[in-house]
């Protein structure tokens, strides 16, 4: 048995111990993940198995293994599109990699040498992987969730690929042949450490985006909760005067002394309150749903502020806390206008937990633009915080409040403003208690 032979064998019954592991981890998790790469090793194994029993066979023969790469192609491309959580097909990749195979049977069928027997095809493979592969790490990059480990998993199926190229060149060459199949072992080795690795790895990062979610949502329906009273105040008011004013105008029709001019005047006014009522529904109903993946939007920072303000303004001034909110600059701002809203909302919510018995409280809300950046200040009449507890109040579950906090809200905001490539942080030379929310105007990467 000479050393192709061994190291064919090495790599057959890697495969098959692979398979036998993956399988039992998949018995037991039922993870799709965890069956990706099942498959991954089942399409390697049966490669291998072909290669052996065609290993002494003619080139005719021998080539036929190569079909079973795109097997393999297509379970790698499976893995990345299940990392990125992205489509990475393209309309031209599967026509690409048939015209390779046509053009292998045609050279084959020419009795061209066997090289053209491989070349085409793993030329055509080649570009299609390394498409899926250059795009997978644009994706992770954007989304910021790139690890070592994603780069050692793209840079083993890089060598998987390239291998390919070098298949026609050394498959019948005693000279070369031993460390070609070499390489094969070597990539079978470090897809055996690497997959479960970013298997795990990515198992681990959807639990903590879960967990994540969970916890903004929480969040959200605390704020809510807190907006409760406000907003029911907000509707019951409009309710009360449309009712007086469907009262008056019926009883000024049953005398005969509703004149037109006097009618038209209440229904316009019943029209505006009526509208008045669905923005606080809808910007209630945009607030409650899932954000996270709301496209960037140009808007304004006056427009987000009102939309704020929509939620809480009789909250604050069913308590008697003044707010006072400058002049807003008229700038377009590209965000996510509901996740700015959402970093407001909570920041006013906090002040009005600090503020709301102590004498005269007021919150007053500025805002300019420096440098292609808008700052955005919420400054309450409290005497600022603590070192004590500034030092931890970015952190999750870290809360101040003696009933119903969750400690979670800044972390959230945080993370928002963050996902906008801004900053939020605590104004320490403030005289009064002041949160800083600074975006910048533009997003390079929406």
């Amino acid at each position: 048995m000479n050393s192709a032979t061994i190291i064919i064998n090495i790599s057959f019954f890697t495969v098959v111990g692979m398979i036998i592991i993956s399988s039992i981890i998949y018995w037991y998790e039922r993870d799709k993940r965890q069956w990706e790469g099942v498959e991954y090793w089942l399409a390697n194994g049966t490669y291998f198995l072909v290669t052996a029993i065609t290993n002494k066979l003619a080139p005719s023969f021998v080539a036929l293994s190569t079909v079973l790469w795109i097997w393999r192609f297509v379970t790698s491309r499976k893995i990345l599109e299940s990392v990125t959580s992205s489509d990475l097909k393209r309309k031209w990749h599967m026509p690409l990699i048939l015209g390779g195979y046509f053009l292998s049977l045609l050279f084959n069928q020419s009795g061209f040498e066997f090289l053209y027997y491989t070349l085409p095809q793993s030329l055509a493979l080649f570009i299609v992987a390394t498409d899926c592969l250059v795009r997978a790490r644009k994706i992770l990059i954007l989304s910021k969730t790139v690890s070592i480990t994603h780069y050692l998993l793209f840079g083993t199926l890089f060598i998987v690929f390239l291998h390919h190229l070098d298949y026609g060149f050394f498959r019948f060459n005693p000279a070369t042949v031993t460390f070609g199949f070499g390489v094969s072992l070597m990539c079978n080795i470090l897809m055996a450490i690497l997959l479960p690795s970013v298997t795990i790895y990515e198992l681990r990062m959807e639990h903590q985006r879960k967990l994540e979610t969970k916890l903004e949502m929480q969040s959200k329906f605390s704020a809510l909760g807190e907006m409760a009273a406000g907003i029911a105040h907000e509707i019951n008011n409009p309710l009360g005067l449309i009712s007086t004013r469907a009262n008056y105008l019926r009883n000024h029709i049953q005398r005969g002394s509703a004149e037109k001019d006097f009618i038209v005047r209440n229904l316009d006014q019943i029209e505006e309150t009526t509208q008045r009522m669905a923005t606080i529904i809808n910007s209630l109903r945009s607030f409650s749903r899932d954000n996270r993946k709301e496209p960037f939007k140009t808007v304004t920072p006056g427009l987000i502020i009102e939309d704020t303000l929509n939620y809480s303004r009789d909250r604050f001034r069913m308590n008697s806390i003044q707010i006072i909110v400058d002049p807003f600059p008229q700038v377009d701002l590209v965000c996510r206008p509901i996740q700015i809203s959402q970093v407001l909302l909570n920041l006013m919510n906090n002040s009005f937990d600090a503020i709301v018995k102590t004498d005269r409280p007021w919150i007053h809300l500025t805002c300019e633009v420096f440098d292609h950046t808008l700052r955005i200040k919420v400054i309450d009449s409290g005497k600022g915080i603590p070192k004590e507890v500034l030092k931890n109040i970015m952190e999750p579950f870290f809360t101040t409040k003696e009933m119903g906090g969750t400690g979670i809200g800044l972390s959230i905001s945080r993370g928002i403003i963050e996902d906008h490539h801004g900053k939020l942080y605590y104004d320490e030379s403030s005289t009064n208690t002041a949160f800083v929310v600074e975006l910048p105007l533009q997003q390079n990467e929406v």
